[in-house]
């Protein structure tokens, strides 16, 4: 099986749970019913059906199974965000959260049914092994992946590696023909949330935040430092896709923007009892002019940070309307491991705006609400219609082929994977600057590099050109430099980041 498009899967995340569109989750001790609530009312009820299917029911049953099938679709006609997660995935998420993990800090991808390493995490375990993107991995700890139930299933192989008790793995490797025995000591590894930080032509910074995790504050903090943003002409914040996280760290980053005594967030509880997240202090970078960058994938505390600064008239927000997630999860730990996540309040932007879409009529029941009218402090009207209305609306950036498509300029193909192989050494060693300046492959060269016949080349638009030259730039960098580096490749060609940087000039 060979595949145009690869499917990548990163050791170096929890990927088998999608970190999900939250903010806000508090963890509480488990509060179950106690025995004799349970055979009473609607328990009793439950509990004999299961006593029924148990006994008999024509075949056997996996009751956990069942019971956890039963939970997820009990929560999910609460809301669109109540949810449940079984105890086989709990400590994925708890890493999700916490943005650490066990781990080597490889990415792999799918080729021709082998996985091969596609990019290594700068300063991780695999990088200090020796390890290159475009190696095969033919053996882990001894145990032969080339054939079932591993071979052409990535879930398998990164499970094989997840769940070794051993803290050495060894990796056993084809590296242009030649077969290579490496050891990788796993590691705790801090997943970077903050994805670039780099200056724009024209003096304008961006700093891009992927999600909120326990250590997103301080990077953001460290890169913002780094760059020296009180010196720039201005600052995007680029929350797109950005599906939100732990509120906690949305909320110091957004003080950091604002004077003291400003409000952040409302929380209103089921009592209708409203909590105000009020700023303590004057932020150090309140008056750096500032746009927030967003889409229909930012979500809850994006939004929330978004909001903020909209109502607060504190910058502007550019984009595209955003998801609309304004319910608070409470997080319970059951007695298996699992957690139950259950809707206990709902946020509101300083000017009482609900953040919160409306659900789908057919599963929830919850007709869509007329629009209100809000008032930002300088007297801006702001529109209630869930979620976040941009002040600058950017619409879709288009070529000759596409939408411009972020993910799909980090793709590589198997010819461009053969290349960095045999070319690792000498591209790693002038650095990730000197490549950004200096690597600059014609259409040509990089049709060549992409193993494509370069024979109609004429023919194409200068938009092709461009564009397909931007997607091999920024797929050697993610490969040789980490991910980091080629989303920034692609950051400074971003159509979208471009006009918002114009922003800045015209005020």
């Amino acid at each position: 099986m060979k595949d145009s498009k690869f499917t990548y899967w990163p050791i170096y995340i929890a990927a088998a749970v999608a970190f999900g569109i939250l903010a806000g989750v508090y963890i509480t001790e488990n509060k179950s019913p106690a025995s004799s609530e349970l055979n009473v009312g609607p328990f009793s009820k439950f509990k004999r059906v299961i006593s029924l299917i148990e006994n008999q029911y024509v075949e056997k049953i996996n009751l956990d199974s069942l019971l956890d099938l039963t939970i997820n679709d009990l929560l999910h006609r609460l809301d669109p965000h109540s949810t449940f997660i079984d105890s086989e995935h709990s400590q994925e998420v708890e890493d999700e959260i916490s943005g650490k993990f066990l781990g080597l800090g490889i990415e792999f991808t799918l080729m021709r049914d082998t996985a091969v390493v596609l990019s290594i995490l700068p300063s991780s375990p695999a990088e200090a092994s020796g390890l290159q993107p475009g190696d095969k991995i033919l053996e882990i700890n001894q145990i032969n992946i080339c054939k079932a139930p591993y071979f052409g299933d990535l879930s398998k192989v990164v499970a094989l590696i997840k769940k070794s008790e051993k803290k050495n793995i060894k990796i056993h490797v084809l590296r242009s023909g030649n077969k290579l025995n490496i050891s990788v000591q796993r590691d705790w590894i801090t997943m970077p949330s903050v994805t670039s930080a780099v200056y724009l032509p024209g003096g304008v910074a961006l700093i891009a935040i992927e999600k909120f995790t326990e250590n997103t504050y301080s990077q953001f903090l460290r890169e913002a430092k780094r760059l020296r943003i009180d010196t720039a002409i201005g600052l995007i914040i680029d929350l797109r896709d950005n599906p939100g996280g732990l509120l906690s760290e949305a909320v110091k980053i957004t003080r950091e923007f604002l004077s003291a005594n400003d409000t952040i967030v409302l929380i209103e509880d089921r009592n209708k009892k409203i909590k105000a997240e009020i700023t303590p202090f004057d932020g150090r970078y309140r008056h750096i002019p500032l746009i927030v960058l967003v889409n229909e994938g930012s979500a809850s505390a994006s939004e929330i940070l978004a909001g903020a600064i909209q109502d607060n008239s504190r910058g502007m927000i550019a984009g595209s309307p955003t998801f609309g997630k304004g319910l608070v999860q409470e997080e319970s730990i059951l007695p298996d491991g699992g957690r139950v996540r259950i809707t206990t309040a709902r946020y509101y932007t300083p000017s009482g705006r609900s953040l919160q879409a409306p659900y789908l009529p057919e599963i929830h029941d919850v007709k869509t609400k007329e629009i209100k009218s809000h008032k930002a402090k300088n007297g801006n009207f702001l529109l209630e219609k869930g979620g976040i209305q941009p002040d600058i609306e950017l619409k879709n950036f288009t070529n000759t082929t596409s939408v411009f498509n972020r993910e799909y300029l980090i793709n590589p193909n198997e010819q461009m994977l053969e290349y960095v192989l045999h070319n690792f050494s000498d591209i790693k060693s002038k650095g990730f600057d000197m490549y950004l300046k200096h690597f600059d492959p014609t259409y040509e060269e990089s049709l060549k590099i992409l193993g494509l016949n370069p024979k109609n080349a004429s023919s194409a638009t200068e938009e092709l050109k461009e564009y397909t030259v931007l997607h091999v730039k920024a797929s050697i960098a993610y490969m040789v430099f980490g991910a980091r580096a080629g989303r920034e490749v692609v950051a400074l060609n971003d159509p979208y980041i471009a006009a918002a940087a114009k922003t800045f000039s015209k005020k």
